[in-house]
């Protein structure tokens, strides 16, 4: 019985670093957008260059913002997962 006490400490313990994780990576998801948008609304004219996925996104106005969220979400998760079995 005390391993079983052990088993679901260790698992609890994984399941409070992913929902940290997750949470971090939202608000970060969250400051890119933001920053974006405000480049974004401060510019004038045409952008002389290719200004990216997100700022793309966000012009073309087809997704919501919580949208685009999640997926930067999902793709910062998605990553440091990749990462960590390559390890």
């Amino acid at each position: 019985m005390r391993f079983l006490g052990t088993v679901l400490t260790e698992v609890n313990w994984y399941i409070e670093q992913f929902l940290i994780s997750f949470t971090l990576f939202g608000a970060s998801a969250d400051r890119c957008i933001q920053n974006i948008y405000r480049q974004l609304r401060q510019e004038t004219g045409t952008p002389k260059k290719y200004p990216g996925v997100l700022a793309s996104l966000l012009m073309l106005d087809k997704l919501s913002i919580e949208d685009i969220k999640a997926s930067i979400t999902e793709l910062m998760a998605g990553g440091v997962d990749t990462v960590k079995k390559n390890c």
